[in-house]
């Protein structure tokens, strides 16, 4: 979740015909792997880092609602990140927005 005292530098990731309506895709970003979500008409992104055990997710296993971490069966939704099978679970959150064909996802600009 952004803080709204710090600036977010806006990057852009990936094509949005990259990523079609029901799909997922993961990128990289310097040293960290980020998972763009477009479903239901709403854009997410999140670290592809499960909180539980700190494995990685994988936009191959998103069934356009949710997506499963493969370690231990955890699923996430794409809409908010939380894991609907176990309470106090969710995926780290980045804002993300569309313009001119690409996706862009915010992060801290801490200067």
């Amino acid at each position: 979740m952004s803080n709204p005292a710090v600036p977010t530098k806006w990057l852009p990731l990936a094509e949005e015909a990259a990523v079609p309506e029901g799909k997922g895709v993961l990128v990289r970003h310097g040293r960290q792997d980020i998972l763009i979500f477009h479903a239901n008409g709403q854009w997410t992104a999140f670290d592809n880092t499960c909180p539980h055990a700190g494995a990685p997710i994988y936009a191959d296993h998103f069934d356009g609602q949710c997506v499963t971490c493969t370690y231990h069966g955890l699923r996430f939704r794409a809409s908010d990140g939380v894991c609907p099978d176990a309470s106090g679970w969710e995926l780290e959150r980045f804002p993300v927005k569309v313009e001119d064909g690409s996706v862009l996802v915010g992060f801290p600009d801490f200067g």
